[in-house]
């Protein structure tokens, strides 16, 4: 009976914390939270907190799958940025990392750049990276053991609550 109720009460819960960091990323002197929560969709929203107050909330920002290696996560960049990762590193013959690096501009959390791996685990020559400083514009591709393929962007760095899980890589990553 314990474990049939346990079972109700996980039915009954609303979107668990998947994980969380926190980070001064708007420069005020008070950490904020950011967290990600799921809702049995596999997709993932970013929420982010001040103090006790939701002050920003991205639905549906990122991909979640089913198994391991699938579960998104948060982490914090050298510089003290904040990073969503979503991946694909535990199924199947393609392999990949999609980081979406946080920062704060213009008076919001703005998504500052976008790094794409991908592997393909049969075919050890195929494989490549893109990474893209969407402040700057400036970004590179490499497909392989290739040249950087360097290349420009337009329309800047959106909020991240502009972002969702179907925005398009930037052109010019056109890796595989």
């Amino acid at each position: 009976m314990r474990i049939f109720l346990l079972f109700l009460f996980f039915l009954a819960t609303p979107a668990l914390a998947e994980t969380q960091v926190r980070a001064d990323l708007d420069g005020d002197g008070a950490l904020e939270r950011y967290e990600l929560t799921h809702d049995y969709k596999n997709t993932v929203t970013l929420r982010i907190w001040e103090k006790d107050k939701l002050v920003a909330e991205a639905p549906d920002l990122v991909w979640k799958g089913g198994l391991a290696g699938q579960d998104p996560e948060l982490a914090l960049a050298s510089n003290g940025s904040v990073q969503v990762i979503s991946q694909n590193e535990g199924c199947c013959r393609n392999r990949w990392r999609h980081v979406l690096t946080l920062a704060y501009r213009q008076g919001a959390i703005r998504v500052a750049g976008v790094t794409y791996t991908w592997r393909d685990t049969l075919d050890l020559e195929a494989f490549g990276t893109c990474d893209v400083n969407l402040l700057t514009g400036k970004g590179f591709a490499r497909r392989g053991n290739g040249p950087e393929k360097w290349f420009r962007v337009e329309g800047g760095a959106p909020q991240v609550t502009e972002w969702a899980i179907d925005t398009p890589l930037p052109k010019g990553c056109e890796v595989q």
